[in-house]
């Protein structure tokens, strides 16, 4: 949110005041050259100084041109800037790289200047780079970063023998790049086997079908090359990718080795956090990834919040979108000056292998393939796969992302508030709300009968007076207008004090029979019919709320409500 204090907005135009009058005095002696250029020589030296000529001498140029090589003047200016030009370029674009990947002091100015005009910050750079692995001769500019290849294959002389190090989708795409750029062979090597390699099986066939090439069970050991010249690229053995607790630690037999001739090497091992780019102001962890509240996404600086790759290194689209969230959320409270962390939850657990039993699930929509496997592919970059259809694509958005299940419910703007899709969610991705905290609460809770008729929208003496005549049945024990059983009444002295917000609903009658607020049945013209009253649900759902799914016999209270006032009603026309 854009700041707009008085003094930040005063501070603005002073900047500009000030680039309107660096800009008037740079294009003075332009505008005075232009004008002397026009005058007779006398007024050139005439004091004071005559900034517009008399009459405007044009022949001074003809004699100008004549009396001086302006051909070759002409020439040397283009020289000049041409040579001037080049070396505004070449050293624009080493400070460029310096002020995005070296650190040096003053660096973090530009960050500052942010943090100073924005009331709050959130920082979220992404994965940028291509992840990088330390081992001889990786170092060769025939090793290519997946992440950069993938960002513009042009820019890279990719044929003959390519190895694609990786188990990914990426490293797929890689690979399929790779034969369309015109390679005469790719082969894959990764460290997983079988159902532990990331790619999903289908682009794994796909790129079989397309004539990769895949080595399971590989790590690489070392970049090959004579002179400079890339060779090949040596592998050994990977005998363990995952231990007992399912974390990332390979384990390799150095005995077993292969390798593979290349004219070029592809390393799609993941994705890397430019963290050069992290400001030295934001604290982090040994690994450059910025510290923040597990809860809130706070930094160490107040305003700035941080999400995504840079705060846990390479994670998924769901998770980022997660924090994304809960950030929002956090800048919105401290935009407010609000608690950051009152009433809100703890991040959720990952659920391993969440139940589907009696579920109903969404499968997954697929796109067809335009291009089939062991077609001619070489310099054809056309899409493999099509798009989803409108219908696919809805019944996508339906589609939970974390296992495919969904509880089927008909949803509408009168929710009952039964919870059936907080307890049948396998993941517990729906948590709802308690009453009194929702944008919009069905339940007030108030110290003061003033605070809740406000919130009721009623007279507050009227309703003090309704309370004090309740508490008057209760003393007695004798509830004269419901006939409220004894042992039920309780008296409303002591606060905090309760409301709930009801709600017209229509549940068991279409539409119902049309009464007036006595309880009269009306005709077609909202005249009542003399004699003629309805009650209960029937009346169009005038139960509101009280209706739950959960929960039998829950109109009752209403039914019996109704009844009496139609009887009060029929009493009070009767003169009784």
């Amino acid at each position: 949110m854009k700041s707009r204090k008085p003094s930040a907005v005063a501070a603005r135009v002073a900047q500009y005041a000030v680039l309107c009058m660096g800009a008037f005095f740079t294009l003075l002696p332009f505008l005075w050259m232009i004008s002397s250029s026009l005058k007779t020589p006398a007024e050139i030296v005439r004091i004071p100084p005559v900034m517009i000529p008399e009459t405007a001498q044009f022949s001074n140029y003809a004699e100008a041109w004549a009396a001086a090589p302006f051909g070759r003047y002409l020439i040397n200016t283009v020289i000049v800037t041409i040579l001037t030009t080049a070396g505004v370029l070449v050293t624009s674009v080493l400070s460029a790289f310096a002020f995005s990947r070296l650190k040096f002091p003053g660096k973090d100015l530009v960050f500052s200047d942010i943090c100073r005009d924005y009331n709050a910050v959130f920082f979220a750079i992404g994965a940028q780079n291509s992840a990088k692995i330390s081992i001889p001769g990786v170092e060769n500019p025939k090793v290519i970063g997946g992440r950069d290849y993938l960002r513009d294959y042009t820019q890279y002389d990719v044929h003959g023998k390519v190895v694609v190090v990786g188990g990914g989708n990426v490293a797929i795409d890689a690979a399929l790049t790779a034969l369309r750029q015109g390679a005469s062979s790719v082969q894959m090597v990764c460290l997983e086997t079988g159902d532990e390699i990331p790619a999903w099986p289908e682009e794994i066939e796909q790129a079989k079908g397309e004539g990769v090439v895949l080595h399971e069970g590989w790590g690489p050991n070392a970049v090959l090359s004579d002179n400079g010249k890339l060779n090949g690229i040596e592998f050994i053995k990977c005998t363990r990718v995952y231990d007992e607790n399912g974390a990332f630690k390979p384990e390799y037999d150095s005995t077993v080795t292969c390798s593979f001739e290349a004219d070029a090497v592809i390393m799609a091992i993941g994705q890397a956090v430019e963290k050069e780019s992290v400001p030295e102001v934001l604290k982090s962890y040994a690994n450059g990834m910025i510290v923040t509240d597990a809860l809130t996404l706070g930094t160490n600086i107040d305003k700035v919040f941080a999400g995504g790759d840079v705060i846990g290194g390479r994670g998924s689209v769901v998770k980022s979108m997660a924090e994304g969230k809960e950030a929002a959320i956090s800048i919105d409270r401290f935009l407010r000056g609000e608690s950051l962390t009152e009433g809100r939850d703890k991040p959720l657990c990952k659920v391993e292998n969440p139940p589907k039993d009696n579920m109903p699930t969404l499968e997954r929509n697929e796109s067809e393939m335009r291009i089939e496997s062991g077609e001619a592919l070489c310099g054809n970059f056309s899409e493999v796969r099509g798009g989803l259809s409108g219908q696919q694509a809805a019944n996508e958005v339906n589609r939970c992302m974390t296992c495919g299940s969904r509880s089927v419910f008909a949803y509408s703007d009168d929710c009952q508030l039964c919870r059936s899709c907080e307890e049948n969610c396998p993941s517990k991705a729906i948590t709802m709300k308690p009453l009194y905290k929702m944008e919009r609460p069905l339940v007030k809770i108030a110290d003061t009968w003033e605070e809740m008729a406000e919130y009721i929208g009623c007279d507050a003496e009227t309703l003090k007076a309704t309370v004090s005549e309740w508490n008057d049945f209760c003393d007695h024990g004798k509830d004269k207008l419901f006939v409220k059983r004894e042992d039920y009444m309780r008296p409303l002295r002591k606060p905090p004090f309760y409301a709930l917000q009801s709600r017209v609903a229509f549940l068991t009658t279409i539409g119902g029979i049309k009464v007036n607020e006595h309880f009269e049945v009306v005709d077609k013209n909202d005249e009542p019919i003399p004699g003629l009253y309805a009650g209960g649900i029937d009346t169009g759902g005038w139960e509101a709320d009280t209706y739950n799914v959960v929960l039998s016999g829950s109109t009752m209270g209403f039914n019996i409500s109704s009844g009496r006032l139609v009887v009060r009603e029929v009493l009070k026309k009767a003169g009784k």
